[in-house]
């Protein structure tokens, strides 16, 4: 009751947060020093990552207690709850970014998703492990409910790593062109920026065939 009443929904707000966050770095000027917005992001993600590796953890204990008690149900039933609530915050995650400092910030958002999934994978082994030892001395129904319930729980951590693990790769790739790209168009920009800060400050072009030559001459300087 813990997690879905008060650990679930503040996920959500950091997601938001987090969302939030990258707007703001994509909105600010080339010149806004956003470290101290990125450095408030990275704090607050890691105490969200310290607290949710604490709620894994005494989870776990109580889902191991469940399962000593041969309560497999009662124990499967919190981590398909969480499953989903995992799988839908996957499927609303932005695209990535093509923007350097943005897609920084979704690197970081995704190790935060990474941790989520190394803290519950103590969990998934104990019940897989613990359900397949139930199941070989159930009843034939019973055997078969449980067997496909460990199946279907298989496939679905499956799917959550491999989607995790593909955005992760996909992040850092863009990563690395996106920074070549900031790295090359920056001073592009710059010179342009001063190029038209500098023709527009030019006096007006002169009538008189010195001067004009004299402005032609600074004009190629």
């Amino acid at each position: 009751m813990f997690q879905k009443e008060q650990v679930d929904p503040l996920q959500m707000k950091l997601q938001q947060v987090n969302g939030l966050g990258q707007g703001l770095i994509q909105s600010a000027g080339k010149n806004c020093d956003v470290q101290g917005l990125e450095h408030d992001m990275e704090e607050i993600n890691a105490r969200w990552n310290t607290l949710n590796k604490k709620v894994a953890q005494r989870i776990a204990q109580l889902q191991e207690a469940l399962l000593h008690c041969g309560k497999f149900q009662d124990a499967l039933e919190p981590l398909l709850s969480w499953l989903a609530d995992t799988e839908e915050l996957i499927a609303n995650q932005k695209p990535p970014s093509a923007e350097y400092k943005v897609v920084k910030a979704q690197i970081q958002e995704q190790k935060l998703l990474q941790r989520l999934l190394d803290d519950r994978k103590a969990t998934v082994d104990m019940l897989q492990a613990e359900g397949g030892r139930i199941a070989q001395s159930a009843e034939l129904t019973d055997r078969e409910k449980i067997t496909g319930q460990l199946e279907g729980l298989e496939s679905r951590w499956t799917g959550l790593l491999s989607k995790a693990a593909a955005r992760q790769k996909q992040l850092e790739d863009i990563l690395v062109l996106a920074k070549q790209f900031h790295e090359t168009a920056e001073p592009i920009s710059d010179f342009l920026s001063v190029t038209e800060k500098k023709l527009a400050n030019s006096e007006p072009v002169g009538t008189q065939t010195a001067k004009i030559q004299q402005q032609i001459t600074r004009h190629k300087a």
